[in-house]
């Protein structure tokens, strides 16, 4: 074998060597990358799945908080307009503040049905009731408060005051008794 030759074997080898070498290191150095890379993206997959699943019982923990509450929920906000019940309910808070409750009414409707007499208040309906008292500021102050303790959840739109001539006073009152849409 002549040196030129032997010359160009070794160059051949060595080059055949140094790209083999470098194939082999950029492999072996890109393995770990994407191992890395994935065992990233996993341990990300897991927190998050314990995040949603902390979430879900912190939910959960919320529900049964909540749950006994569910019965005056309903009470305050009932699905049915019960107006009769209403009507008592003002009545007897009239007489137990010894006022007298003159007039009471609900707002006219052209059809009979579970939503008539309603108005879109937000995401529940209002029934709007128009009623009169006769007594004196103290009773009117007790009969409010004693409105806002209501079974059911209602709020007063409008008061008007006016004198009758003697000591006693004449309360217009509006207010909504909302329901369950």
């Amino acid at each position: 074998m002549t040196p030129k030759r032997y010359f160009y074997l070794l160059c051949g080898i060595l080059g055949v060597l140094i790209i083999g070498g470098g194939t082999g290191y950029y492999l072996l150095s890109k393995s770990p990358a994407s191992g890395t890379t994935e065992l990233s993206k996993r341990l990300g997959d897991q927190q998050l799945a314990e995040q949603k699943l902390a979430d879900l019982q912190d939910l959960q923990k919320q529900y049964r908080d909540l749950q006994p509450l569910i019965p005056t929920i309903n009470n305050a906000l009932p699905a049915q307009k019960s107006q009769s019940t209403l009507a008592l309910q003002l009545r007897e808070l009239a007489q137990n503040n010894g006022m007298s409750l003159d007039s009471l009414t609900f707002a006219p409707s052209t059809q009979p049905g579970p939503v008539s007499q309603t108005l879109p208040a937000g995401s529940v309906l209002a029934i709007p009731v128009t009623f009169q008292l006769s007594g004196t500021y103290a009773q009117l102050q007790q009969f409010l408060q004693g409105q806002e303790h209501l079974s059911r959840y209602t709020s007063m739109t409008s008061l008007t005051i006016s004198t009758a001539g003697n000591s006693s006073l004449t309360f217009a009152v509006s207010l909504n008794a909302f329901v369950k849409p």
